[in-house]
C-alpha cells in the first residue's frame, strides 16, 4: 500500500490545526488588515511609556515587527510565525506584507475547514504547496516586462507612488533605478538640508577614502584626482621605505608616475616616503584604504582588479613589502581617472577584462537569484552596480532627525520595489491579477480530494486583496469582485474612482515578483502552521525586536 493511500485511509483523528495558532495568525493579519490599498488607513502603535507619542504607520511589515510578544503563549507562535512571514516579504522586496497577511489568513481559515472534515495535515501541507506553485506559474504567465524610455518611466513612477505619497521621493527613485537598472546600486545617505538630491556617479565607488593627508594638489581641498592612473591592488599593509622606493621605481621608469595605491595600511615610514616623491614632482600617489566587505574580504580587491586589469600582489601582510618591491609594472592595472576624498574613492573607465567581466558578472546575478538575506542582497546589487560602471546615491533630508530616519527607510524599501519590478515585470495591482489567477485555478479539476480543498483553498486567499482593497475604500467586495469578472486583461478596480480602468491608466500596478513571494511565504507559513503537532514553550520565552 502507498503512503498516500495508507494516510487517506488512516487519518488520526487527535490531528487538527490548533486554534492557539490561528488567533495568532489572526492577531497580526487583523492588525495589518487595515494598511491595503491606496485608501488605507493606519496603525497607532503606543510607546513604551505612557508620555511617548503614539508612532503612526501605515507599513505592514513595520507594524508586525512592533509586535514583539502577545498574551497567550500558543497564539504567541502563530503571531511569530505571521511576523516572520510578512517581515520576510517586506525585506525582501520593500512591499507586499499586507497582501501576503490577507493571503495567509484566509488560506489558514480554509486548511482549518479541510483537516476538520478529515483531511489529512500532510496531505493538506502538499497539496496547499503544489496549489502555490501553480498560481506562481499562473501570475507569471500573465505579467508584462516594462519597455525602455518614457513609458517605463511612467509605470516605475506609477509603482512608487502606490507605495508612496512623497512625490519629491518618487521622482528621486524612479530616476535612479531607471538610470541603473535592476542590479545596479543605489545608496540612500543622510543629507543634511531638508530636500532630496540625487547624483549619478559614473564608474565604480568604495566606501573607503585617502589613508593619509598631504596627497592632494588642491590647497585647502581633500578631494584627490589622477587622470590616465596606474592601478596597484596590494593585500596587506607597506611597512619598509625600501619597499615603497623600489615599487615606485619600476612604475616611474615605464612612464607611469600617477599612481592609485589600493592598500589595507600603511606605516608611517611609508607614508613619510610617499610624501617626499609627491613632493619632490617624481609622482602623483594616491593611496587609498582597501575596502572591507563583511565576511569576503577579498571580493571588492577582485573586483577593483577586474575592473582595472590589475594583478594582485599578495594575499598576507608578511609578504607586502616584497610583494610591492618585486611589482613588475604590468601587474599594475590602469584607470582613465580615479579621485578620493576622506570618505570614498572611485575608479572611472578602468582597463577592464572584458571576459572576466562577464564571468563575475554572471556569477553576482546567480548568487542575487539565490540570496536572501537583505544585507547580502544589497552588497551583490553594490558590486553589480560597480562592475556595470555606474551608481547611483540619493541625499534623503527631512525636517527633523526621526522624520529623516523614516524618509530613508522608505527610500531604500522603495529601491527595492522598483528594482523588483524593472527585473521581473508587471501585472495588474490592486488584486486584479490574483483574482484572475484564481479565476484560472478554479478551471482545472484535480482528482484528489487534498487537491481539490488546496485549489479552493487557494482560489479563496488570491481573491483576499482584492476584497480588503474594496473593503477599506467603503466599496462592496463582493461588488467589486463582479464588476472584474467580464473586465479587459488588463483592468483594475480603481477604489480611488469607483470604476474598472487599465492598469497603467490607473496607476494601479504591482512587481509580480513581490505577489510571487507573498503567494511562496504565505503558503509556507500555513503548511508548517497546518503541521505542527505539538509546542514546546520556554516558561520566559526571550523577545526580540527582528523577526
Amino acid at each position: 500500500m502507498s503512503t498516500n493511500n495508507r494516510l487517506r485511509s488512516d487519518p488520526r483523528p487527535g490531528v487538527i490545526f490548533h486554534p492557539g495558532l490561528l488567533a495568532g495568525i489572526d492577531t497580526i493579519a487583523n492588525m495589518v488588515r487595515g494598511t491595503l490599498g491606496p485608501l488605507a488607513r493606519t496603525v497607532a502603535v503606543s510607546g513604551n511609556f505612557r508620555t511617548d507619542t503614539p508612532e503612526i504607520l501605515d507599513d505592514a511589515g513595520i507594524v508586525a515587527r512592533r509586535v514583539i510578544q502577545i498574551g497567550d503563549p500558543v497564539a504567541d507562535a502563530g503571531a511569530m510565525m505571521m511576523r516572520h512571514a510578512l517581515w520576510r516579504v517586506r525585506e525582501l522586496h520593500g512591499d507586499g506584507a499586507a497582501t501576503t497577511a490577507m493571503i495567509a489568513q484566509t488560506m489558514a481559515h480554509g486548511a482549518v475547514r479541510a483537516v476538520s472534515a478529515g483531511v489529512h495535515p500532510t496531505l493538506m501541507r502538499e497539496a496547499l504547496t503544489k496549489s502555490g506553485k501553480l498560481a506562481i506559474t499562473a501570475l507569471r504567465a500573465c505579467s508584462e516586462h516594462i519597455r525602455g524610455g518614457s513609458a517605463g518611466r511612467e509605470t516605475l513612477r506609477a509603482v512608487a507612488q502606490a507605495m508612496c505619497q512623497d512625490a519629491e521621493l518618487c521622482d528621486a527613485l524612479t530616476m535612479a533605478v531607471d538610470l541603473v537598472g535592476a542590479d545596479g546600486g543605489i545608496t540612500i545617505v543622510a543629507n543634511e538640508p531638508r530636500t532630496i538630491f540625487s547624483e549619478f556617479i559614473e564608474g565604480s565607488m568604495w566606501e573607503t577614502g585617502v589613508l593619509a593627508p598631504g596627497f592632494s594638489h588642491e590647497p585647502g581641498k581633500n578631494m584627490v584626482r589622477l587622470d590616465d592612473a596606474a592601478v596597484v591592488v596590494l593585500a596587506g599593509t607597506l611597512n619598509s621605505a625600501e619597499a615603497v622606493l623600489d615599487g615606485l621605481r619600476g612604475l616611474i621608469d615605464s612612464g607611469r608616475p600617477r599612481v592609485l595605491l589600493v592598500v589595507q595600511g600603511l606605516s608611517d615610514e611609508a607614508r613619510q616616503v610617499m610624501l617626499q616623491i609627491q613632493h619632490r614632482g617624481m609622482a602623483n600617489l594616491l593611496p587609498v584604504k582597501a575596502p572591507y566587505l563583511e565576511g569576503e574580504a577579498m571580493v571588492a580587491l577582485e573586483d577593483i582588479c577586474v575592473l582595472t586589469g590589475a594583478t594582485q600582489l599578495n594575499t598576507g601582510d608578511t609578504a607586502a613589502d616584497d610583494a610591492f618591491a618585486r611589482m613588475a609594472p604590468a601587474q599594475a592595472g590602469s584607470a582613465r581617472r580615479v579621485w578620493a576624498d576622506d570618505k570614498r574613492f572611485g575608479i572611472v573607465a578602468g582597463a577592464r577584462n572584458p571576459h572576466l567581466m562577464r564571468e563575475r558578472i554572471a556569477l553576482l546575478k546567480r548568487q542575487l537569484d539565490t540570496e536572501t538575506h537583505t544585507d547580502m542582497l544589497e552588497k551583490l546589487r553594490g558590486r553589480l552596480g560597480r562592475l556595470y560602471g555606474g551608481l547611483a546615491m540619493i541625499r534623503v533630508g527631512a525636517a527633523t532627525m526621526k522624520a529623516g530616519s523614516v524618509r530613508r527607510d522608505q527610500a531604500e524599501r522603495m529601491a527595492r520595489a522598483l528594482q523588483s519590478v524593472l527585473s521581473s515585470g508587471v501585472v495588474a495591482g490592486g488584486g486584479a491579477a490574483l483574482a484572475r489567477v484564481a479565476a484560472t485555478l478554479e478551471q482545472s479539476a484535480p482528482v484528489a480530494l487534498e487537491a481539490r480543498w488546496a485549489r479552493d483553498i487557494m482560489a479563496g486567499a488570491l481573491r483576499a486583496p482584492l476584497r480588503v482593497i474594496a473593503e477599506n475604500a467603503g466599496y462592496d467586495p463582493t461588488l467589486s469582485m463582479h464588476s472584474m469578472t467580464h473586465a479587459a486583461a488588463d483592468a483594475v478596480f480603481d477604489v480611488r474612482t469607483g470604476m474598472n480602468a487599465g492598469m497603467r491608466a490607473a496607476g494601479v500596478i504591482d512587481s509580480v515578483e513581490t505577489l510571487c513571494s507573498a503567494i511562496r511565504v504565505a503558503t509556507s507559513t500555513v503548511a508548517m502552521a497546518v503541521t505542527t503537532d505539538a509546542l514546546v514553550l520556554r516558561k520566559a520565552p526571550p523577545t526580540s525586536a527582528f523577526p
